[in-house]
């Protein structure tokens, strides 16, 4: 069950998302008129509560002892500061035990800003959604990935369970493992022994491909082959990991796996087990990164490599669209991983650089979105094709459809811009955009524009502010976006 806290437009597009996934919710609002509206709408009066979020009484009333999962969504911070104080003082009292066992709910709080972050994250919010980022897709990322913080759970109990009986467990790979499949059973088995678990990690066919050898090599990972073992016999339990029925692993065939972590849809009829996780992510690498994360078990450097190659590699190196969570775990596994290691086993590949890895790492960290338009302003690069390749993988992304990329180089701001769209034109909009001030143009999809540093010197406030200040407007108004202002730069 979930608790909704606070139903303004974006609450409301939040209750919208949950209804159609067909999750129970209740909402609390403060306003008595929104309650009613929601009420005229069609909700029961049972999912509806008008109160003040902050009592105790409201929330023992909303059912906070039997919420999996708390939305915090008020706009202010001080009251939201409010409500995670009093869900603690709850747990911390009537519902001590329930806390212990792992039953607390999942909070997630509304923020503005960083400060915002650390401050609810210190009252026991689970995750946080920032103010920019409730635009579009932003409350369906939400839930995705409250979804996976809930099978984390599940999974943690499931493993509870099974430290408390005697045998061990075989982690189960795709046959012919690729990396992300190889990494996926490496983060399993981390997650599993810190659970108290054993576990061996299992596959058939071959281990083909030179990185997939230095990959196994380098991580000091043991494989063993299915044909060493009796997995009817030799094992308790079992878990398929990157793959979800028998069809494609050494899974004996009739035998019900007691785990299945997979990031491929597949028909609901055709997946059997105990505890079934299928996310549509890009990679299984993300989802056993982020089980590791919500589990608070430390990732160590050699680890994330793995996860990172195996992420990198299900995306054809980050050129298919990647979901929010896909990108979020990149930028995390970008900061924790080995460089030295990456770099031993792209040797053996034909894959992008480290470095072009690292300033993708750098570009969505900058990345700002404005309508369909996402803008991200790399500052000094070394090359103009460092800009156009940041624009060429960020346009794989979900979310906007059109990517505006800037650099500063010697004496100019280069800018490479790329879109899905047939409804734009982007070398006239480049020309229309930076005509008076420099250069623009290019193809309908494919364009760019050279502009003098100079332009941007004469300008109030610090030279990076004023350089996206600058290109976001001007680019804005050529789509159409803004009110065209009288054009001096």
């Amino acid at each position: 069950m979930y608790i909704l806290v606070g139903c303004d437009d974006f609450g409301f597009q939040l209750l919208q998302e949950l209804t159609e996934r067909k999750a129970k919710v209740v909402v609390v609002d403060e306003s008595p008129e929104r309650i009613n509206h929601l009420r005229r709408l069609g909700y029961r009066e049972d999912e509806t509560l008008a109160g003040d979020p902050a009592s105790e009484q409201t929330l023992e009333a909303a059912g906070i002892d039997r919420a999996e999962v708390v939305i915090i969504a008020l706009k202010d911070f001080g009251k939201t500061l409010e409500v995670l104080r009093t869900i603690g003082s709850i747990f911390d009292s009537k519902l001590r035990a329930l806390k212990t066992m792992g039953f607390s709910p999942v909070i997630i709080a509304r923020v503005e800003d960083e400060a915002e972050r650390s401050e609810v994250e210190r009252l026991g919010a689970s995750g946080v959604l920032p103010d920019n980022q409730l635009l579009g897709s932003a409350s369906a990322a939400l839930l995705d990935d409250i979804s996976m913080r809930l099978k984390e759970r599940l999974l943690r109990r499931l493993m509870e369970d099974m430290r408390s009986r005697p045998g061990r467990l075989a982690i189960i790979l795709q046959t012919n493992p690729d990396p992300d499949s190889i990494a996926s059973g490496v983060a399993l088995k981390l997650y599993a022994k810190r659970m108290g678990v054993d576990a061996d990690i299992v596959y058939d066919g071959v281990v083909g491909l030179p990185e997939n050898v230095a990959l196994i090599n380098l991580l000091d990972a043991r494989l063993i082959e299915a044909g060493e073992v009796n997995l009817e016999k030799d094992y308790q339990w079992t878990a398929l990991v990157d793959v979800a029925t028998a069809a494609n692993c050494a899974l004996p065939e009739g035998k019900i796996p007691t785990i299945v972590i997979d990031h491929h849809v597949v028909p609901e009829s055709e997946v059997k087990g105990n505890f079934v996780a299928i996310f549509p992510v890009a990679s299984t690498s993300t989802i056993m990164t982020n089980f590791l994360r919500y589990a608070n078990i430390q990732i160590d450097p050699v680890t994330a490599t793995a996860l990172m190659m195996g992420l990198l590699t299900d995306t054809m190196w980050l050129t298919r669209r990647l979901t929010p969570i896909d990108l979020e775990t990149f930028q995390y596994l970008l900061d924790v991983m080995d460089r030295n290691l990456f770099q031993r086993i792209r040797m053996v590949s034909s894959h992008p650089s480290p470095e072009h890895i690292e300033l993708l790492g750098r570009a969505l960290r900058a990345s700002r979105t404005k309508k369909d338009f996402r803008f991200v302003y790399l500052g000094e690069v070394d090359n103009r094709e460092s800009i156009a390749i940041v624009a060429d993988y960020l346009l794989s992304y979900e979310g906007p459809n059109t990517v505006i990329v800037y650099g500063k180089m010697g004496d100019n701001i280069y800018v490479s811009a790329r879109t899905r769209l047939d409804t734009i034109h982007l070398g006239k909009l480049m020309r229309d955009a930076f005509s008076d001030i420099g250069t623009g143009g290019g193809h309908a999809k494919m364009a760019g524009a050279t502009i003098p540093l100079r332009v941007f010197q004469s300008r109030k406030g610090g030279l990076r502010s004023r350089i996206n200040s600058v290109i976001q407007e001007r680019v804005l108004t050529a789509a159409g976006e803004k009110k065209r202002r009288k054009r001096g730069g």
